[in-house]
């Protein structure tokens, strides 16, 4: 189904036709969602294709990136961990793409080198 944004979904609805449950959806820049949705938003486990690139396959409420996921770049780095507000946020792995890497915590999306594990 076209949607007036020009994006193209085809899943679930509520009785207020907004997106609910499971579906995939579109947008109109070529990016790529699969996965479920509450009152118009991703909520809950879901992958997200981005036309960049990148790739998320992990949990999301109410629309951003939170709980545990993984982040794949462009540039081949890998972020295994949770998130927070589409950002890296708690425990997390990062392995880079010159092959180093870090585990530990994240605050915020950035590496919180303070905080012990």
């Amino acid at each position: 189904l076209m949607m007036p944004d020009n994006s193209i979904y085809n899943g679930y609805y509520n009785t207020k036709w907004l997106k609910e449950g499971y579906g995939v959806l579109y947008s109109k820049e070529g990016c790529k969602y699969e996965g479920y949705f509450l009152n118009d938003l991703k909520h809950g486990p879901g992958h997200f294709l981005h036309i960049n690139g990148y790739y998320y396959d992990g949990y999301s409420q109410f629309g951003k990136s939170n709980g545990f996921g993984r982040y794949i770049n462009l540039d081949g780095t890998i972020y295994v961990g949770n998130w927070k507000d589409d950002k890296q946020h708690g425990l997390g792995e990062e392995i880079f793409s010159n092959g180093s890497r870090y585990d530990g915590n994240y605050e915020n999306g950035k590496i919180n080198y303070k905080q012990k594990v």
